[in-house]
């Protein structure tokens, strides 16, 4: 069944009843992008989390497909559901997303993105709600007191006659932009939104009047994800689509893993990726034809297809029943990731329980046999980056990379003018692992008149400085 805005609270009441009484949810996603690099086996599970972190703030699920199994003597009952999804913009300082080139498989295969567009399910984290609505900040820059001085001396010259205005907002950060709109809007009882240009901030105009305090389809699918919380949930493949669930439901993926691990946990005690089952099971693994980590979610099912006894032993009940504009849809492969647990329950010998207690938490989402185990954390120490002025992003790699090799540089979005460095090269990981080693920062970096210089420990600081990060 398709899910939209204008049919969920129609189908809210059953889904409490089918989610509750289902002895476990499969759950799949669809997203307007994924990384484009899939080689952080590499390295640690901190490092991996920070740099698919970068990619996972960048885009969002347009589908979420849930199915709800209930497993009786007679039968087993299946509630399939596809779940279309589109931003809540409730107010102009939300979040701005990205598209890439991956939808286009979505496209190939009938999305209706006028249904996706129209009717998509707002969503928004629940600590989103509550920062957009009530935000403190408690450091104030200069750079945030000299802009919003400039804004709000322009605002004072506003033309009465005029029912706009628009100020110029090029090259400023998203923080500044935030606070000079927030305190505006308090002063004159103005609405302010960002004036945006291929999504980069260049303007902010203010319209006369109050914004209203309301926030429309503030719940959208995150009721559907409340009734999900504490149930058995199964994927293929699912390390993506939870931290895109926590993301955009829960809350906004914190910078540290071990948190993200724990709290994830707590909202979804049981978390099994059937790809985990395939990997760490002889026997299943065997069954589906030696897979490799490389193996897709419908090469598995082409094997189920071709399994007679699988056909005849499991009979489904699917309401509604699937039908051939499907195939590709996350419903139908949120019952395919289903599908593939049961028959490893069969193949195994195990009840649902056991196999839970024997492979829950643990997800293998790249090409080589790493494992991210939920339930095994450790501490870890990255080399975090802390600015005191601008300087252009490559122009800093470049520099870094001098001293330490090839490295990845991921902006830390929340702390204005703050990287994280995370080597790519074995020469890379042992110069800054021995510079963690003496749990103090070994040299400092900054730039004048657009030039870098490089300061040891015991000489001046000037712009800014290089601190361990504990996660």
């Amino acid at each position: 069944m398709e899910v939209t805005r204008s049919n969920l609270s129609k189908i809210l009441p059953n889904l409490t009843t089918i989610f509750r009484n289902a002895d476990f949810l499969s759950f799949d996603m669809e997203f307007t992008g994924l990384p484009q690099d899939f080689s952080y086996d590499k390295y640690s599970n901190l490092s991996q989390y920070l740099m698919l972190r970068d990619s996972i703030l960048k885009y969002f699920p347009f589908r979420a497909g849930i199915c709800a199994f209930s497993i009786t003597p007679e039968s087993i009952k299946v509630y399939p559901y596809t779940f279309y999804l589109f931003p809540s913009t409730s107010h102009p300082l939300d979040r701005s997303y990205s598209i890439s080139n991956d939808m286009k498989f979505a496209a190939k295969s009938g999305l209706d993105f006028n249904k996706l567009f129209k009717e998509g399910i707002g969503f928004k984290s629940r600590v989103d709600i509550i920062e957009k609505t009530n935000k403190n900040y408690k450091e104030i820059s200069h750079d945030m007191r000299a802009f919003h001085a400039l804004c709000r001396d322009k605002v004072l010259l506003w033309d009465d006659e005029d029912d706009e205005i628009l100020l110029d907002a090029k090259y400023m950060r998203f923080h500044v932009i935030d606070y000079t709109i927030q305190e505006l809007e308090k002063e004159f009882g103005v609405t302010g939104e960002i004036k945006r240009e291929n999504e980069i901030p260049v303007g902010i105009l203010l319209r006369r009047g109050k914004r209203e305090q309301k926030i429309v389809n503030i719940d959208g699918f995150s009721q559907v994800i409340d009734l999900m919380l504490g149930k058995p949930l199964v994927g293929y493949n699912m390390y993506f689509d939870l931290l895109h669930l926590y993301d955009k439901f829960i809350n906004p993926l914190p910078i540290n893993f071990n948190e993200f691990a724990f709290n994830l946990q707590e909202k979804f005690p049981d978390l099994l990726d059937t790809k985990s089952i395939i990997q760490t099971s002889a026997a299943v693994n065997q069954y589906f034809g030696n897979a490799r980590l490389s193996q897709g979610l419908h090469d598995c099912w082409d094997i189920l297809q071709k399994d007679k006894e699988y056909q005849s032993s499991l009979k489904f009940e699917i309401e509604p029943p699937f039908d051939g504009k499907v195939q590709h849809s996350a419903g139908f492969d949120a019952f395919i990731s289903g599908s593939i647990l049961l028959k490893s329950m069969k193949i195994m010998n195990l009840p649902l329980n056991k196999i839970f207690e024997k492979s829950k938490n643990k997800f293998f989402f790249s090409v080589n046999k790493k494992c991210v185990d939920l339930e095994k954390q450790k501490k870890e120490e990255i080399f975090l980056l802390k600015l005191e002025s601008e300087i252009e992003q490559k122009e800093l790699k470049e520099h870094l990379e001098k001293i330490y090799g090839t490295i990845f540089l991921l902006e830390a979005k929340e702390m204005p003018l703050t990287y994280f460095v995370i080597p790519k090269t074995q020469k890379a990981k042992k110069q800054i692992e021995n510079m963690l080693k003496h749990k103090t920062p070994s040299l400092q970096i900054s730039k004048t008149e657009g030039k870098f210089s490089v300061y040891q420990k015991d000489q001046k600081i000037e712009k800014c400085q290089i601190e361990l990060c504990l996660n």
